[in-house]
Formats: C-alpha cells, sequence, structure tokens
C-alpha cells in the first residue's frame, strides 16, 4: 500500500510538471519535475536522507515504470534538488539523449533540459511547427 501511494504521488508530480524551484527556464513541463530530495525522502515515509532512507527511496524510484531521475545516485542532502521525468515523454527521450552523450553532462545540466523542455513545449503546443508530425 505504501509503495502505491509513493508511486502515484511521484506519478502526479511529474505528470503535472511543478518544480519546487521556481524557475522560468523550465516553467511547468508535464513529464519533467524537479523536487527537492526531502521531499522525496518524506513521501516514502522517512524523515531524513540517510543512508539506507536513499537506498530505499531510489529502489522505489526504480520500480515504477517509465520513471527515471537525475543525479543517477541521489544525494543525501534533502535540500539537493532531483530532476524526475518519464522515459515515454518527449522530453524524457531529450533527456536521454543528453544523458547518453559521450562527454556527459555538467552543471549546465538544468539550463540546458529547460531550454529543450520550452522547445518541446512550444513544439506540442503546435507553437513551433512539426514538419515530422502525421
Amino acid at each position: 500500500m505504501a509503495d502505491s501511494a509513493f508511486r502515484d504521488s511521484i506519478t502526479e508530480l511529474i505528470d503535472t510538471g511543478k518544480h519546487a524551484a521556481a524557475s522560468s527556464v523550465f516553467g511547468d513541463t508535464p513529464g519533467l519535475c524537479l523536487v527537492r530530495m526531502s521531499t522525496l525522502v518524506r513521501l516514502a515515509g522517512h524523515q531524513r536522507a540517510m543512508r539506507r532512507v536513499v537506498l530505499n527511496v531510489t529502489q522505489r524510484l526504480e520500480a515504477i515504470p517509465h520513471v527515471r531521475h537525475f543525479p543517477e545516485q541521489l544525494p543525501n542532502d534533502g535540500g539537493q534538488l532531483v530532476c524526475l521525468y518519464r522515459t515515454d515523454s518527449m522530453t524524457g527521450r531529450l533527456i536521454e539523449a543528453v544523458l547518453a552523450a559521450p562527454k556527459g553532462v555538467d552543471g549546465g545540466i538544468a539550463a540546458a533540459l529547460g531550454y529543450l523542455g520550452a522547445f518541446t513545449r512550444g513544439w506540442e503546443s503546435g507553437l513551433i511547427p512539426n514538419k515530422h508530425a502525421s
């Protein structure tokens, strides 16, 4: 029961695209959300992001289909932001491509993903023409 409540809460956060950090770059991007590690810890029923708790949260996230997180290793600091995303969304596919890049990613990943998210929203809403759409 607790795992389904965790899964439902995470899915709702990602699907609505809400973010813990007010960011005009990210905006509300369905399929992508930024949450503080402390929120994930709380949703998992814990109070502090200790090593075993972080492992528990990681395992619970891995059990949710089509959901991934960045950074790959969740932080022990409750104030750190974690990017959660759906791999079956346009934004998720872009994130997967960026993360698979040979050079890896650096601290500028949030800005890059924000711009990709803004582009995706424009593309999906029709503001940016998609000549490949059927």
